[in-house]
């Protein structure tokens, strides 16, 4: 048969494997050994070999060494030949492959000098940022931090990456964006603002207005400024002082600045509600409307004119009438005063007896808590309304005893219900009582002793009086929190969560339950599982012995031990 060995790249492997075969096959393939062999043809890198029969098919039967034998100018990577320096799949080392780096095109990968680079080769949206170049295409580009290049980290006022355009072929474009409408561009703290308006923040983020005195805070075009307001302006054009004048009432600035009201005779001028007018001056009035000659009446005691023009003072019940000072005024009998101030009655109310005008007009009695207001001989006092009293003596706070439900006070000033052992004393209807406090009650209805039963924990008086709790199987009863259970006897347990069937697991022998609820012994090889005093073991099977006594491995001998 014929064998081809290629002389530049298999020729020594080809020789170490002949040699591992067979000498005589090697000596045969270098001197043409034995009367059949033909001479080698003259080519440049192949030498031919005829071998009789069929014994051996070197080329078929070559193995893989384990060595790198055969690569010359690169290294043997599993069965092949790879260039570590250019090939992408194994570039510097064997298990380096360029082609499945994260984010990279696997087809525009390149290997240069045994090193990967993906700069250029990154799938779409996708960047190689960092200094590690077994990195790969890491960076997302529509990531805020890596916001459509490595260099662009969005933050305030434009914190989100978006979407921008995608040009033909080239990928998506990102950019940094507020994510805000066209009525709120900017974003400030999170939030969409209008940095031309927000006198919060104006003209930037964290800028805010700040008013004057009388003026509310503005922002227009992106600078702060000011309005008054209503009732009051900015006349000296200080800013620094605000809007100084109220405008409402001021003179010289009456409804609007430098709008100026002017006096008359016996009059001077005022600003009222915006509108100029005349105040007379003391003793004058203003009687014939006409403000070109001021204030020409004056009144004086005048009961024709008293106080005002035209006013007349009449004569009045239980009183003189006068007129004093241009008012008309009139003398009260003792015990009598004009409160309506209507001259007409006269002296209408009796200031000796009337709660709301005691001793004098508008002196109104006020009761204390839980009493009536009263007059007597021009002074006040109260009375105490049913069921109240004042057991204090103190007029400040009224009747401040509630005889009906007081417990210091009970039907009577100074009567102090008694407090029995675990209880509240009670005061209803003006009897004393007590009531049992949380957790506890008079089972045996004697008030002496109280509140003798604590419900809570009393397994005879669970959660009321004559609540008995009763036993369970392998466990005792017990009352907790006024709420009937059991407890269950040593190394008994109820795993099952069944108040019926008590404690029915015995923890020490329960290989579902071996020492404690849920804890379940595992079988193992040629073993079954056992819980003894409440730790999980094992039980061999018939005819098998746990000889090493490793219990992962079961009962591992069929003899008995020694």
């Amino acid at each position: 048969m014929r064998v081809d060995l290629r002389l530049d790249r298999s020729f020594l492997r080809a020789q170490s494997v002949l040699g591992a075969v067979s000498p005589c096959l090697l000596a045969l393939a270098l001197s043409h050994c034995g009367s059949s062999m033909r001479p080698a043809v003259a080519q440049p890198d192949v030498l031919l070999v005829d071998v009789l029969g069929d014994v051996l098919d070197v080329e078929a039967s070559l193995p893989d060494l384990p060595v790198d034998v055969g690569c010359l100018d690169s290294s043997m990577c599993g069965t092949a030949c790879a260039d570590l320096q250019n090939d992408p799949r194994h570039c510097g080392t064997c298990a380096t492959n360029c082609t499945t780096l994260a984010g990279v095109i696997a087809d525009q990968a390149r290997c240069v000098a045994g090193r990967c680079e993906v700069s250029t080769a990154c799938l779409p949206g996708r960047a190689h940022c960092s200094a590690n170049v077994a990195d790969g295409c890491e960076a997302q580009l529509n990531s805020p931090s890596t916001c459509g290049s490595c260099t662009t980290m969005c933050s305030e006022p434009s914190p989100m990456c978006a979407l921008q355009t995608s040009d033909g072929g080239g990928g998506p474009m990102y950019a940094c964006s507020t994510g805000c409408t066209p009525a709120a561009p900017s974003r400030c703290s999170g939030l969409c603002i209008n940095l031309q308006t927000d006198t919060q923040h104006c003209a930037a983020c964290g800028t805010m207005c700040s008013a004057p005195t009388n003026a509310r805070a503005t922002c227009a075009a992106g600078a702060c400024s000011f309005e008054c307001n209503a009732g009051y302006a900015n006349c000296d054009g200080n800013a620094a002082n605000g809007c100084e004048i109220a405008t409402d009432a001021a003179v010289l600035h009456c409804g609007a600045c430098d709008r100026r009201c002017e006096g008359s005779t016996s009059a001077t001028a005022v600003c009222r509600l915006s509108v100029c007018g005349l105040t007379c001056s003391a003793g004058f009035a203003d009687c014939d409307g006409n403000a070109a000659n001021g204030c020409e009446i004056v009144p004086g005691d005048n009961p024709m004119n008293c106080g005002t023009c035209g006013t007349v003072c009449p004569g009045a019940v239980n009183a003189v009438p006068a007129c004093t000072a241009g008012s008309c005024r009139i003398a009260c009998m003792a015990g009598f005063g004009d409160c309506d101030s209507n001259t007409t009655n006269g002296c209408e109310t009796n200031t000796d007896s009337n709660a709301n005008n005691c001793g004098m007009c508008a002196r109104r009695c006020t009761p204390p808590a839980n009493a009536t207001a009263t007059c007597t001989g021009g002074t006040c006092g109260f009375a105490c309304t049913a069921g109240f009293a004042d057991c204090d003596g103190v007029a400040a706070n009224g009747c401040e005893a509630a005889l009906d439900t007081d417990t210091a006070n009970c039907r009577m000033c100074r009567r102090l219900c008694a407090t029995p052992p675990n209880a509240t004393p009670t005061c209803a209807a003006g009897a004393c009582g007590f009531a049992c406090n949380a957790g506890f009650a008079d089972c045996d209805d004697n008030a002496a002793n109280g509140c003798e039963v604590n419900i809570r924990s009393d397994p005879s008086n669970c959660g009321t009086c004559a609540e008995e709790c009763l036993g369970a199987t392998n466990g005792a009863p017990t009352c907790t929190g006024g709420v009937c259970s059991f407890r269950c006897a040593t190394n008994f347990a109820n795993c099952d969560g069944v108040a019926t069937n008590g404690c029915e697991s015995n923890t020490q022998i329960s290989s579902l339950n071996c020492g404690t609820c849920g804890t379940v012994c595992r079988a193992y090889p040629q073993a079954q599982p056992a819980c003894r005093l409440g730790v999980c073991g094992i039980r061999c099977d018939t005819g098998r012995f746990d000889c090493d006594g490793e219990t992962t491995n079961g009962c591992e001998s069929d003899t008995m031990c020694p």
